[in-house]
């Protein structure tokens, strides 16, 4: 009797993989996947894709308990899908660009007329002179940008010197002077004396004792290039 019971209990393990697929077939196996359980529910046919709501509500109509808990194959392993919100790209900013102001064509039209003595400075009255060395340019304010000076609120000014006096009837007369050098002294340079009236941001005393000289012209005076090494003379009153 012993063996009988051992040999149907071997033939029952070895079975059970069809056993359980009879049992599915049947709709009797309550552990049977939703989707076997729709189709056995539906009298085995191909059923549209549904939601657990539709099956509990399929299943009181065939009057077949159904196991709610237990996911379709086809909702297996599955995640929500989320439709992000959209981005959205500001609209670039801008910086305004600085207000320029275009002063070099106007101003040459308003001095258009003006008299550029062909003589610079004037004859040396017999001073005694110390010697200086300089370097030599010139400035012309009608060009504008670093001929002239700027005013505290940034504004270009090209009317006045930095003595007060204005240039425009004193060309060929005048010339910048570094800070070193008072304004008022008097400089000889080719045998002619200009007086220091103005300043500017290149003028300065360079490294080698030198100094620059700007001579208020519309061009290199007296045949000298630009930076020129000239041996100069200066009084001070």
């Amino acid at each position: 009797m012993m063996v009988f019971l051992a040999v149907i209990g071997m033939w029952l393990y070895s079975a059970r993989g069809m056993l359980t697929v009879f049992a599915r077939t049947l709709g009797l196996n309550s552990k049977a996947p939703m989707a076997d359980t729709i189709n056995a529910l539906n009298g085995g046919g191909d059923y549209p894709a549904v939601n657990v709501g539709q099956v509990a509500r399929l299943a009181q109509e065939k009057g077949r308990p159904v196991e709610s808990g237990t996911p379709t194959p086809e909702l297996q392993g599955l995640k929500p899908t989320y439709t992000p919100y959209p981005t959205y790209t500001l609209y670039p900013t801008y910086t305004p660009e600085k207000e320029i102001t275009v002063i070099s064509r106007d101003l040459e039209k308003n001095y258009d007329n003006l008299a550029v003595p062909e003589i610079l400075g004037v004859a040396d009255p017999g001073l005694e002179w110390e010697t200086m060395t300089i370097r030599i340019s010139y400035y012309w304010p009608p060009l504008g940008g670093i001929n002239c000076d700027t005013n505290p609120d940034g504004s270009p000014e090209c009317e006045q010197m930095a003595n007060g006096e204005r240039w425009d009837n004193q060309v060929g007369q005048v010339v910048a002077c570094p800070v070193e050098i008072p304004l008022g002294t008097l400089i000889k340079i080719n045998d002619r004396v200009l007086t220091c009236k103005d300043r500017g941001g290149e003028i300065v005393q360079n490294s080698d004792g030198s100094y620059w000289i700007d001579v208020l012209y519309p061009s290199m005076p007296w045949g000298y290039k630009y930076g020129d090494y000239v041996q100069a003379f200066i009084w001070k009153n």
